[in-house]
């Protein structure tokens, strides 16, 4: 008992004794370690292979001198690895000079804190205890810096340990980004995610002791993109390649094969760079260790999507489609169908409805360690590479969870039609991508992908998705099912988008058959799938079976659907098409100006449908050559509808390359040739790489460009062009096709303004003989070719002949009435000009023979009157 009353007497002594107090902490009877005697370091300084990061010190810069005499908290926060503790003691080394003192403090827990903060006290001469410090520092006039590093904890409350004063300045690092709430002063805070190229480059090569030369960056830009550009994985990379003196190459070989292994090898080095001890998967599995399960698990289905452009949307909508439009799958997926839909439930209210401060709360947690980032501007999240890979290896199994990421994207996918369904399904193609192909075996989860796919316009990948959904349908479901036709419809239109006219042709003869066969033939998906073959002929150049279909589609849409129903809509689009092909200009401007009306009113200006319509306005009103003066209202029309494509599918879309194609039709039209060609040049570029030689749009760009350079007197360029655009054609439609033969003129125009005359009318007069000889041959086919072999006839004063051709041509264009002659207006110009010619070569011919006549009279007059 006297002990007991002893010890409590010197503990009261002691509470008495101005300098020493008892903590909090301390009560519990357990007194930590941080009243062990530290000595306080002074600020360090950066590692010697510190290089670049100049925009965020010139940010931090900034902001400490920004002209207000008050005291400033910036932020420096980001991943871990990223660097930040290097940029805090390079921003404190090179700006020493303008601050009284500088004080480090290893923030990483509250022990760490207090301990630093008790030493500095100690070093002053202050006291003992971390409080003796703040107060010190509160005291302390003039402008110093204080360095919290590493203030990564959620659950610190840093604000108690910031002095309570308006002087001296404030600098924290943190992977916590809910810290920038301490943030003081303007754009008091920088997020430090990554490395510049070059400055990654740099740090490889100084780090790996390897002298720069051109190999040496190549293979240096190679690691340090496999690095995500993050310093703490260059800086060690580097050391191990110095270390292991293994080189560029042999390092790349090898991180490519052993990726986290190799990294994780830095552990076991004993001569280190710095005193770092971890490597950066350490860093992240000590975050990883502090967040919840729930938490994790969206970890786990982020690090199977692309890395960048993580839509929250795709939550939402798989959130409140799960139970709206229930999904069938396969046993091989029906297990991670249930787990991802058991795990969006904790983000739906009681009525369904998407409830977002659950999911943003899960989101908030990830974030408060810098593990996913968010791109306000865009409003997207984004997960670095090196992170999105050290998450896999952190599950285990890998390919369960691929398949839970695979059914979340799936069920967020439906087919609405809205424009906000759209921009939607767009920017899902790369998280597709970023999956394996496994899902392939599934066909629910193969259409919904190819449909992706289609609408990005990547028609090769849509079109191999459903060449293997079909054959999974015919083999369990048979020919006629519903699921089974809906996915052959939908690979005709892959195949006719992607140029295999004929293959498309079939499959949309079977599909319809298969509907009428089980729907009947006045059925709405019937007459669908009618008005996609009619398509189909029109690109065959078979209009007149195209014309008839449509027009019956088309009412038939207007009396079963209503004429503001989108298929009604869409079918007279199909009409309009086929009478521009068929150069009815104004018949096909009439139809889309109300049709673009009645869509900006029912689907808005901006949806996909409306600019389609109005792009095809702009190509028609530039087109109608007898009106020059709507070259300037198609321009304005056509820049109107590009400006939306961007900014709903992105510069390099099919549909956004497609817009621009026909500008650049308008401006050749203005006598902008140059401007045409460049963008011509680009978008061939572009096309012939994204979607192939035998897509429409490509092979209509090339034939373009090639009547650009013509007219530019670029004729040898002109002359290749055509040459593969022929070859092509034939591949795609057969030698006797009209756009074929339309190309083989051109190029034999070409060939005769090179001078080469005779191969240009044997070019010609061959194909001539050629499409003669078939039965049934295209009418418009044969006068194109006539009325140019005239043109050549003319050129060589070969006059007879060429009345020959005018006479058949003339006659053959009398019954205009007749829409398989409109495709010639075309070349009436061409026919004009030599009807023009001979009409000249004829009057002249007249006078010379007059005027020979009467030289013979005046001559016999004179030998007359000499007679006489």
């Amino acid at each position: 008992m006297f002990e007991v009353d002893s010890k409590l007497n010197q503990a009261a002594k002691a509470l008495a004794w101005p300098e020493v107090c008892v903590l909090a902490t301390q009560l519990g009877g357990v007194i930590p370690p941080i009243e062990t005697a530290k000595t306080f370091r002074s600020c360090p300084p950066p590692s010697p292979a510190f290089v670049g990061q100049e925009d965020a010190l010139k940010k931090m810069e900034k902001a400490f001198w920004d002209g207000v005499e008050e005291r400033h908290v910036f932020v420096l926060y980001g991943l871990g690895g990223g660097g930040k503790t290097q940029v805090a003691l390079k921003f404190a080394q090179i700006h020493r000079n303008k601050f009284s003192e500088e004080f480090y403090i290893d923030a990483t827990s509250v022990n760490t804190i207090e301990a630093d903060l008790a030493s500095l006290a100690a070093a002053k001469k202050a006291g003992k205890h971390y409080v003796i410090a703040i107060e010190w520092l509160a005291n302390r006039e003039g402008r110093w810096l204080l360095i919290f590093n590493n203030a990564d904890d959620t659950s610190l409350h840093l604000r108690r340990y910031l002095p309570p004063c308006s002087h001296g300045d404030v600098l924290i690092t943190t992977r916590n980004r809910q810290l920038i709430s301490y943030a003081q002063g303007s754009h008091a805070h920088y997020q430090l995610s990554h490395m510049g190229m070059e400055d990654g480059k740099r740090l490889l090569l100084n780090m790996s002791g390897i002298a720069w030369d051109e190999a040496n960056d190549k293979l240096a830009e190679a690691i340090v993109t496999e690095l995500g550009c993050l310093a703490l994985a260059i800086t060690q990379a580097g050391a191990y390649i110095r270390v292991h003196e293994c080189g560029l190459a042999s390092y790349l070989d090898m991180y490519r094969v052993y990726r986290g292994e190799l990294l994780e090898q830095y552990r076991y080095m004993t001569q280190k760079p710095d005193d770092y001890q971890w490597t950066v998967f350490t860093t992240w599995r000590v975050s990883l260790g502090k967040i919840g399960s729930r938490a994790i698990e969206l970890l786990h289905l982020l690090s199977f999507m692309h890395h960048d452009q993580i839509l929250e949307e795709t939550f939402r909508r798989a959130c409140v489609k799960a139970e709206l439009e229930p999904m069938a799958v396969d046993n091989e997926y029906a297990s991670a169908k249930d787990v991802v839909i058991g795990f969006l439930s904790e983000f739906r209210s009681l009525d369904g409805a998407w409830y977002r401060p659950a999911f943003l709360r899960l989101v908030t947690e990830i974030r408060s360690y810098s593990l996913i980032d968010f791109d306000a501007t865009s409003g997207t999240y984004s997960i670095h590479p090196l992170v999105r890979y050290w998450i896999r290896t952190t599950i285990d199994d890998n390919q369960e969870t691929e398949k839970r990421t695979t059914m979340l994207l799936a069920l967020s996918i439906t087919r609405d039609f809205e424009a906000q369904d759209y921009q939607y399904r767009v920017k899902l193609a790369p998280h597709i991508d970023a999956l394996s192909t496994q899902y392939g075996s599934n066909p629910s989860i193969a259409r919904k992908f190819a449909l992706v796919y289609d609408e990005a316009g990547r028609f090769q990948a849509a079109k191999s998705l459903l060449e293997g959904a079909v054959e999974i349908d015919k083999r369990i479901y048979g020919l006629c099912h519903p699921d089974t036709l809906a996915d052959t419809f939908e690979l005709a239109n892959a195949y006719h988008r992607g140029g295999e006219l004929q293959a498309a042709e079939r499959l949309h003869k079977i599909v319809l058959e298969g509907r009428i066969e089980t729907l009947g033939d006045t059925h709405p998906d019937t007459y669908r799938a009618r008005g996609y073959l009619a398509a189909t002929y029109r690109e065959q150049a078979r209009l007149e079976e195209a014309v008839k279909i449509q027009l019956e589609v088309s009412e038939a849409a207007k009396t079963i659907l209503g004429p503001e129903a989108r298929e009604s809509l869409l079918s007279q689009y199909a009409l309009a098409s086929t009478y521009m092909y068929q150069t009815q200009f104004q018949t096909a401007k009439d139809i889309l100006t109300r049709l673009a009306e009645a869509q900006k009113r029912l689907l808005g200006p901006a949806h996909p449908d409306t600019l389609n319509s109005l792009e095809l306005l702009a190509d028609v009103l530039q087109s109608m050559s007898e009106f020059g003066d709507k070259l300037e209202e198609a321009e304005a029309i056509a820049t109107q509808a590009l400006e939306m494509r961007r900014q709903i599918f992105g510069e390099d879309h099919s549909r956004t390359l497609s817009c621009q194609a026909v500008l650049a039709r308008i401006h050749f039209r203005q006598g902008q040739l140059d401007r045409a060609r460049v963008t011509q040049e680009k978008i061939d570029s572009i096309q012939r790489r994204t979607l192939g030689e035998l897509y429409v749009r490509t092979r209509a760009v090339r034939k373009d460009l090639a009547l650009t350079y013509q007219s530019l007197g670029r004729f040898a360029e002109a002359e290749q062009v055509y040459r593969q655009v022929i070859e092509v054609g034939v591949q795609v439609f057969g030698p006797r096709h009209f756009d074929v033969v339309s190309n083989l003129v051109n190029l034999a125009k070409v060939c005769s303004l090179l001078g080469r005359q005779t191969e240009a009318e044997d070019m010609i007069a061959e194909k001539l003989a050629e499409i003669s000889r078939i039965p049934i041959n295209d009418p418009s086919t044969v006068v194109m070719l006539k009325i140019n072999l005239a043109a050549l006839h003319v050129k060589q004063r070969r006059w007879d002949e060429a009345r020959v051709l005018v006479r058949y041509v003339v006659a053959a264009l009398k019954p205009t009435q007749d829409p398989e002659y409109q495709l010639t207006r075309r070349d009436l110009h061409a026919l004009n000009e030599v009807q023009e010619t001979l009409r000249k070569e004829y009057f002249a011919r007249c006078g010379y023979y007059l005027s020979s006549v009467f030289v013979v009279f005046l001559s016999l007059f004179l030998v007359y009157t000499q007679a006489l």
